[in-house]
C-alpha cells in the first residue's frame, strides 16, 4: 500500500476475479444481447465506452481509501465503491468487446468473415504482446520516478484514460450501416 495499492491478499484478488468472471457470464447471456438488439452494436459500443471511461480514473483514486481499512465504516465504503467500480468496468468492457465482434462480422460478406477474423485475431495477438510490455514498463516507471502529478503513480491511468477517450471519439466514425450484417444491406433487408 506504500505505492498506492489496495493491499489485497492473493486470496482476495482471486475472489474478486471469480466474481468478475461470474459477472461476465451473466452480462454476456442477459444484458449484451438485449442491448445489441435494442440500440445496435454501434451505440452499444459507444455507450459502454462512455460508461467505462470514469472507471479508469476511479480505480487509482479508490486507493486513497485503502489505508483506512482499520475503520469499519471506511472499509465498508471502500468495498462498496470498489465492487460498484468493478461491476461497471466488467459490464462495460464485456459490452465493448461483444459489440466490436458483431461490428467486425457485420462489416464483411459472410464468405470473408473467416479471413477478417483471422486478420483481426493476428492484430490482437500483436497488441497483446506489445500492450502489457509497454503498460507495465510505464507503470513501473510511474511508481519509481519520484515525480509529481501527473507523472506519479497516476500517469499510467491518465495515459489509459486518454487512449480510451481517443477510442470514444473514433466510435463516432463508425457507420450505422454496420449495425446490420453486410449481406442484409446488399440484399436490401
Amino acid at each position: 500500500m506504500d505505492l498506492g495499492g489496495y493491499g489485497f491478499s492473493p486470496a482476495r484478488i482471486g475472489a474478486i476475479g471469480s466474481i468478475a468472471g461470474f459477472i461476465v457470464v451473466v452480462v454476456n447471456l442477459v444484458l449484451v444481447p438485449r442491448l445489441l438488439k435494442k440500440i445496435g452494436p454501434v451505440y452499444s459500443f459507444r455507450l459502454a465506452a462512455i460508461v467505462y471511461l470514469p472507471t479508469v480514473m476511479f480505480m487509482p483514486l479508490l486507493s486513497l481509501l485503502a489505508p483506512y481499512n482499520e475503520n469499519t465504516a471506511m472499509l465498508v465504503l471502500f468495498f462498496a465503491l470498489f465492487v460498484v467500480n468493478i461491476l461497471w468496468r466488467v459490464m462495460a468492457l464485456n459490452t465493448m468487446f461483444t459489440s466490436v465482434f458483431v461490428l467486425i462480422n457485420n462489416s464483411v460478406m459472410p464468405e470473408n468473415r473467416g479471413r477478417l477474423n483471422g486478420f483481426g485475431q493476428s492484430l490482437v495477438a500483436v497488441t497483446r504482446c506489445i500492450g502489457p510490455t509497454l503498460g507495465s514498463s510505464l507503470f513501473s516507471w510511474s511508481l519509481t520516478n519520484e515525480l509529481s502529478f501527473p507523472f506519479n503513480i497516476y500517469f499510467t491511468f491518465i495515459v489509459m484514460f486518454v487512449l480510451h477517450l481517443f477510442n470514444i471519439v473514433q466510435s463516432w466514425l463508425l457507420p450505422r450501416a454496420t449495425d446490420k450484417p453486410k449481406n442484409e444491406l446488399v440484399a436490401g433487408k
